[in-house]
């Protein structure tokens, strides 16, 4: 029998995880997608050994269920189930407690905005369900470990989400026209999807309002790419997607990461940044930030996305000592890393008696 792991979409981190999980298990973990990746993803990702399950139908706000999915469950040893929230989990949920198989749950993280509706309205039952019939729950940080205590979850142990970033070098002609556009300037990167709540437009505005001795460096695509091009001046340089070489090049030799945005539940950028000792910027509502950044060491926390919050915090960036940077990234990353990970995952195993 093999291990059946449901989730959303293609992603590059996830499929990485999840390779290495089979590994350490010694145990082939078969990927079953409920989604395709959306157009706001330029994610490249081999999965032609993994599944696209054919939806039923789709619930609108939902997402799709799959109901086609009995034979495999019947024919695997345990599943991992990527969340709560989608319909086809909760069926999977359903048929684990019929056939009697244990099942996982993978969450990556909650924003801390979500922590007080998570236990409320009509989606609250069926995410207990899911979540207390759960053998263990392999969860992202410490809010979301909370959470899930509170909707009954059992064996709840932190997922430590990593980003095994590429030790590839990037091409010598960006490296070229990149440090050509950051010398002698305060050097940002924004690195994710362009859409309303990652607040990109104030980001925007801010750089603009602090000088031109400031750029802007802006990965990703996404529905507001227009307009906020539109919006833009020199200072802001929008790149579209970018691979993981170069853009770790960028953690290298740019002075801060920024990351504004409202509801996000993680924001592996963050770690990523991190993991290159550089320095961030974070919003109120970033699931990460509390187990992540320390304010004042290795980053800065800001209490509100608007403009002037966000200028002055990034001026506030350049009064970190780099040592201690240096020191707090190291003392995070003695834990957060995909040896704990895996740790984590056999010690939910056994706590479950899987």
């Amino acid at each position: 029998m093999t291990i059946s792991f449901f989730t959303n979409c293609p992603a590059p981190y996830r499929i990485k995880q999840i390779r290495a999980l089979s590994e350490h298990l010694d145990e082939e973990i078969e990927i079953y997608y409920t989604e395709t990746i959306g157009d706001d993803r330029k994610w490249q990702v081999e999965d032609k050994d993994h599944h696209y399950l054919n939806p039923t139908i789709y619930l609108r706000g939902y997402g799709n269920l799959c109901l086609d999915v009995v034979d495999i469950v019947k024919g695997s040893r345990f599943l991992i189930i990527g969340g709560y929230e989608s319909p086809t989990y909760l069926w999977l949920s359903i048929l684990c407690r019929f056939f009697k198989k244990p099942y996982f749950l993978l969450y990556d993280g909650i924003a801390p905005s979500r922590v007080s509706s998570v236990n409320l309205g009509f989606k609250s039952p069926p995410k207990k369900m899911i979540v207390s019939h759960a053998a263990g729950c392999w969860v992202n940080g410490s809010i979301a470990s909370s959470i899930f205590e509170t909707l009954g979850g059992k064996n709840v142990y932190n997922q430590v989400l990593v980003s095994d970033l590429s030790s590839e070098d990037a091409s010598a002609l960006f490296k070229t026209e990149m440090s050509r556009i950051i010398l002698g300037k305060r050097s940002v990167i924004y690195s994710g999807r362009l859409i309303s709540r990652k607040n990109v437009s104030e980001l925007i505005e801010a750089i603009k309002q602090l000088g031109d001795g400031w750029i802007l460096i802006v990965a990703g695509h996404g529905e507001l790419e227009t307009q906020l091009k539109l919006n833009a001046n020199e200072q802001v340089v929008f790149l579209g997607h970018v691979e993981q070489p170069e853009l770790v090049w960028l953690y290298d030799n740019v002075n801060v990461l920024a990351l504004v945005a409202d509801d996000e539940p993680w924001g592996l950028v963050v770690y990523e940044a991190l993991s290159r000792n550089c320095p961030v910027l974070v919003g109120p509502d970033i699931g990460c930030a509390e187990d992540l950044v320390v304010d004042g060491k290795n980053g800065v926390k800001i209490s509100d996305s608007s403009v002037e919050s966000i200028t002055v915090g990034l001026s506030s960036i350049f009064e970190l000592n780099n040592d201690e940077v240096d020191k707090t990234n190291n003392s995070i990353l003695d834990k957060w890393n995909q040896d704990n990970s895996m740790r984590e995952f056999l010690a939910m195993m056994e706590s479950a008696g899987v």
